[in-house]
């Protein structure tokens, strides 16, 4: 479990001046987050049971011409804790692993203030209807299907009217979702603290800015296509050719030109003609990697050696017209490489 902030229904505590003094995670919710110093826990049993946990402590900057070395190692002494460290963290993992040495002792645990008990709420058959946030504690979860959240004034003057996102069904079946930048549902949170009941129970919830949901698909969505772009590339077009098949990989392209009714190809190994379209042509390779500077012709970017108002000039020698049409585009797409 590679360490990550797990907003998962987190609650934390501060003196009067404001600053952390203890995280830990609300009802169900696990996982570990660190900040302001502060390091906090919360293993499933299934984790926490039958081996000791190490938290692995990266303190120094990473050095790229040198394999990653873990600064301190501590066992973490409970299933939940909060441990306050000297040195500010750059990244840490928690894994289950074999004991530590008998000399390495376990870490001084900062001792958790009593945490305030969740405000229940049951109708008269004692069936669980509500559950609330005490006094100065702030955050989300949920207990079966009941879905909870408390933000604070400051937040929720910033960005009022916040999406509840909510993932049902299997681990792959969220993850597969995540990935999209996608949720099973997602609710409009138009109160500071509420409690809702869901018609049945979410495996994991985020509450967030409309925003930030917009960008979580927006990256989500870019990473997928920059994807299927490397695996075009690397897998490469199997075209027919006069003579036989070519298997045509997009880096041995130099660029592709009309002429007639047929599409000439001029790689690194020769040059080829087939009858496909150059727009057909276009849509299969990487868009990021080619580009159009007249309406005959479609370029390698990489291999443009210089760019005057007319025309352009590949790494070898040969010099394509760019129209004036297409010159704003094309230079724009080369700049942005």
């Amino acid at each position: 479990m590679k360490g990550q902030a797990l907003e998962l229904g987190l609650l934390e505590l501060r003196d009067g001046e404001g600053r952390l003094r203890a995280m830990s995670m609300a009802g169900t919710a696990t996982g570990s987050t660190y900040r302001e110093g502060l390091l906090c826990w919360k293993l499933s049993e299934r984790v926490w049971a039958g081996r000791p946990v190490l938290a692995e402590l990266f303190y120094e900057p990473e050095d790229p011409d040198t394999p990653p070395r873990v600064d301190e190692t501590l066992t973490l002494p409970a299933r939940e804790g909060c441990i306050l460290l000297e040195r500010p963290l750059r990244r840490y993992n928690v894994v289950p692993t074999k004991p530590l040495p008998p000399e390495k002792a376990p870490p001084e645990s900062v001792e958790l203030p009593p945490q305030p008990a969740m405000i229940e709420e049951r109708d008269e058959t004692g069936r669980l209807r509500a559950l609330r946030y005490p006094e100065g504690v702030f955050g989300y979860g949920s207990e079966g299907t009941l879905v909870f959240w408390k933000l604070t004034e400051a937040a929720w003057e910033q960005e009022p009217d916040q999406l509840l996102r909510l993932w049902y069904g299997t681990p792959e079946e969220m993850r597969e979702k995540m990935t999209a930048g996608e949720a099973d549902e997602e609710l409009t949170v138009t109160e500071r603290e509420g409690c809702l009941e869901l018609e049945r129970e979410p495996i994991f919830l985020m509450l967030c800015s409309r925003e930030f949901a917009a960008f979580h698909h927006l990256t989500m969505e870019t990473a997928r296509q920059r994807r299927e772009e490397a695996a075009r590339t690397e897998r490469g077009l199997v075209l027919s050719c006069k003579g036989g098949q070519l298997r045509l990989r997009a880096a041995e392209l130099l660029y592709a030109e009309v002429r007639g009714h047929s599409l000439t190809l001029r790689t690194l190994s020769g040059e080829y003609t087939l009858r496909r379209s150059l727009q057909w042509l276009e849509e299969q390779l990487p868009s990021g990697l080619f580009a159009r500077p007249h309406e005959s012709f479609l370029v390698n970017l990489s291999q443009v050696e210089a760019l005057g108002p007319d025309s352009l000039r590949l790494a070898g020698g040969p010099v394509l017209p760019l129209s004036r049409s297409r010159a704003a585009a094309f230079r724009e797409k080369l700049d942005g490489r």
